[in-house]
């Protein structure tokens, strides 16, 4: 049995045709933020909170198995929070293990700082734009 805990991760960026995963996975994922704790689920919403999601969010990424590129099994973004950027983390349940936690952060700051030319100062999930500080884990 494949627990998840060995798998390769890959992050995609995230479109609104993936609209019902994105849905469907904030309402039974494990989420890691705040931010998305707070965004409110209609259920028959799914196209307006993606698109919200995507509006109040600065780098969104679908999280995908790299041995199964087309199961969308979580998403990660950043996003603003006063003078600060943030990441949020929604994932599956039976793939919420360290190891995969921590491919994805490890691809969230490697895409950070070739998308939005981050300067990564340390390993400890801190990365700094300009005046910004960007946090990449758990908000403190």
């Amino acid at each position: 049995m494949n627990n998840g805990n060995s798998k390769a991760i890959l992050l995609k960026k995230l479109t609104m045709r993936e609209h019902q995963e994105i849905f469907q996975l904030s309402k039974f994922g494990l989420l890691s933020s705040d931010f998305l704790q707070e965004l409110k689920l209609d259920e028959n919403k799914s196209i307006a909170f993606t698109q919200r999601l995507l509006w109040l969010s600065k780098g969104h990424y679908s999280v995908r198995p790299q041995n199964q590129p087309k199961k969308v099994i979580g998403y990660t973004l950043f996003y603003k929070s006063g003078k600060s950027y943030y990441d949020g983390l929604c994932l599956l349940p039976e793939y919420y293990f360290p190891s995969v936690i921590d491919q994805i952060y490890e691809q969230l700051l490697e895409l950070a700082k070739f998308c939005c030319g981050v300067e990564i100062v340390n390993k400890r999930r801190f990365i700094f734009s300009g005046k910004y500080k960007m946090h990449i884990g758990p908000e403190e």
